[in-house]
């Protein structure tokens, strides 16, 4: 999973938003949040698609490193 820093306009599609990445590798998930952090979409591209999810708080916010670009790899098997 890779997070992306910065602030992009969630308004983008899947497409949209895969663009913005230099090469997007097949099988990753990309984390990609808002301004004020209440919304996240997260995009995946595989060998015959793209598959996009979205998570918007009514409350709080979530918690992201805070860099002006570039991105984190994050391993999700120690969660």
């Amino acid at each position: 999973m890779i997070l992306c820093h910065g602030v992009v306009d969630l308004r983008k599609g899947a497409s949209g938003l895969l663009s913005l990445l230099d090469s997007p590798e097949a099988g990753t998930w990309y984390m990609f949040s808002n301004r004020t952090r209440r919304l996240i979409k997260c995009v995946r591209t595989d060998g015959t698609g793209c598959w996009m999810a979205a998570r918007r708080l009514k409350r709080g916010h979530f918690y992201w490193i805070e860099r002006a670009a570039g991105s984190t790899a994050i391993d999700v098997s120690d969660a």
